[in-house]
């Protein structure tokens, strides 16, 4: 039945329902996700019966791709896969106090949590649609989008959503290389400081400061799909950025590099 459904253009309609619902409610400041937008910060705000018809169609498109790797090529021939990325974008969002987070009501919260598994559903694994999948991902702006997000204040006051962050860039960076050169590469900013430093680096703060231990174990495991290669050799590259992270204190980044060599080893 989901195959028939996918043929019948359903993916199509849905985002056409979920774009409609998102124009004629308008974007929040800050150039939020229509899904997580700052003006409904509770189930009785205005735009719950919006959020509701969002996380509708949402859901039905997670059940659609779920398990099914028809559905899954259909999405990405079909141009939908770029169409997640402003549902899940945190672009130009920022704090007016530093370290302060930002609340949602659940519902858009369970709205950014089914987007951000739709593409943790097109990416896990290491077969050819999943490698398609996580190329077209980095080339439309997902995968960053996916960053911005996991480090945004959004997902700071929200230990499942962070933890899916991580766990969907995860998916994203396995078996790629050029995906976790992005990692290293791309910037985020995390505890409100707006100083921008690699997803890779923020990705490991996360894992030691972090309050909740699921999300530091699911920043863990994507700090050590990044540094450990296939002949389990450490990336020199990690642990110079490492160093470099605080220049003024070398002997101690020295040994914290040695440390953090002897823990993703064993």
């Amino acid at each position: 039945i989901a195959k028939i459904l996918a043929f019948e253009n359903l993916f199509e309609t849905l985002f056409d329902i979920i774009e409609e619902v998102s124009r004629t409610g308008g974007e929040g400041a800050g150039g939020m996700s229509p899904l997580a937008r700052s003006d409904s910060l509770d189930d009785d705000g205005p735009n719950v019966e919006d959020m509701v018809v969002v996380h509708d169609c949402l859901h039905l498109i997670n059940n659609m791709l779920k398990e099914n790797s028809s559905n899954q090529s259909y999405f990405r021939e079909t141009g939908c896969i770029p169409r997640l990325n402003p549902l899940i974008d945190m672009k130009g969002l920022s704090l007016d106090r530093p370290g302060e987070s930002i609340s949602m009501s659940p519902q858009e919260t369970r709205n950014l949590q089914l987007a951000v598994h739709c593409v943790s559903l097109l990416v896990s694994g290491s077969s050819v649609d999943a490698e398609k999948n996580k190329t077209l991902c980095a080339n439309r702006g997902i995968l960053k989008a996916v960053i911005r997000l996991t480090f945004s204040p959004v997902a700071m006051g929200q230990a499942r959503l962070q933890m899916l962050g991580f766990n969907t860039l995860l998916a994203l960076v396995h078996a790629h290389d050029d995906n976790k050169q992005l990692l290293g590469t791309v910037p985020a900013v995390v505890d409100g400081s707006n100083r921008p430093r690699s997803a890779l680096i923020a990705a490991f703060d996360t894992m030691s400061r972090s309050q909740s231990a699921a999300v530091r174990a699911a920043s863990f495991r994507l700090v050590r799909e990044w540094v450990i290669s296939e002949g389990s050799i450490p990336s020199v590259r990690f642990l110079k950025a490492l160093a470099a992270r605080d220049a003024t204190q070398p002997d101690a980044m020295v040994t914290l590099a040695d440390l953090v060599k002897t823990t993703l080893l064993g």
